[in-house]
């Protein structure tokens, strides 16, 4: 088993993998087809000037999303000054900036101001790990909804993820895909747990994360 020191440094690793996989599967992927649908469209332009129009109005949405998931890659990548501004603040900072993004209302519910609970590292921990899983529902999921609720029960503090979106099997394989595991991970390292409940059949997602109160 990993010592916490080497837990941190595996976890950097897979920060900077997904944070390279993400950049060249999304942003780079679109500004490379784009660069193709120019070229096709200065040849339209010789032979039909009607049907330049439409596909103008796809690389426009195309560089649009572009822009989203920059601007999300590089919001990842800033530090949160949890104990600056509290996880409370933090979190609505963040689901106020994915529902520009998404256009999809997400509500946060903290029952217990969990923040003044937690020490900043595990507040940290447990707000990347609720960055992870709504950025998740946000650009995966289909959802219309997304709540967030924190609660406080016998020196525990537990967090749920919940939207209505298309679901998933949390068992099946998903290459390319490893938010659930450094979510798991994350929250390893101060002592919590995490759970997922989802299923495509139902639809609708369930995450449950849960981190010892370490903070009078």
């Amino acid at each position: 088993m990993m010592d916490v020191s080497a837990r941190s440094i595996w976890m950097m690793e897979e920060e900077r993998r997904r944070f390279a996989r993400d950049l060249h599967d999304g942003p780079v992927q679109v500004l490379a087809n784009t660069s193709m649908r120019l070229d096709v469209l200065s040849r339209m332009l010789e032979v039909d000037s009607h049907m330049v129009e439409g596909e103008i109005l796809r690389i426009r949405r195309r560089m649009g999303q572009a822009v989203i998931e920059i601007r999300q890659l590089i919001y990842d990548l800033q530090p949160v000054a949890i104990d600056a501004v509290g996880l409370t603040a933090a979190l609505a900072a963040l689901t106020h900036r994915l529902e520009e993004d998404w256009s999809m209302p997400i509500t946060v519910v903290d029952e217990v101001n969990a923040g003044a609970l937690l020490s900043p590292e595990t507040g940290m921990m447990l707000y990347r790990a609720i960055q992870e899983a709504v950025t998740n529902a946000a650009r995966h999921a289909q959802a219309n909804y997304i709540l967030v609720r924190l609660t406080h029960e016998a020196g525990t503090v537990h967090c749920e993820v919940v939207d209505d979106g298309t679901g998933f099997d949390p068992q099946a394989p998903r290459p390319g895909h490893y938010g659930l595991g450094t979510m798991k991970e994350r929250l390893t390292l101060v002592g919590g747990t995490t759970s997922v409940d989802s299923t495509p059949e139902q639809g609708g997602t369930r995450i449950r994360f849960s981190v010892p109160v370490d903070h009078a």
